[in-house]
């Protein structure tokens, strides 16, 4: 299982988008996403919107679940 902030990077990868383009997408600081990325224990009010933006499930991006796949 991966951790959130493997999630992260993937996705972002996977879309092709830079750090700074998904913090400036979501209204945050790219030092701000760069955090989130680095440590899986940062808690942040942006998942929904940064999966929204990375084009994936926010369930899958908090847990690494997939919803209907318990």
């Amino acid at each position: 299982m991966t951790t959130r902030s493997e999630r992260l990077k993937e996705a972002r990868l996977k879309a092709g988008l830079s750090q700074k383009d998904v913090a400036l997408a979501v209204g945050i600081k790219q030092p701000s996403y760069n955090y989130l990325e680095k440590n899986d224990n940062a808690s942040s009010t942006h998942i929904a919107e940064i999966a929204r933006v990375l084009n994936v499930d926010p369930t899958w991006l908090r847990t690494g679940v997939m919803p209907g796949n318990v």
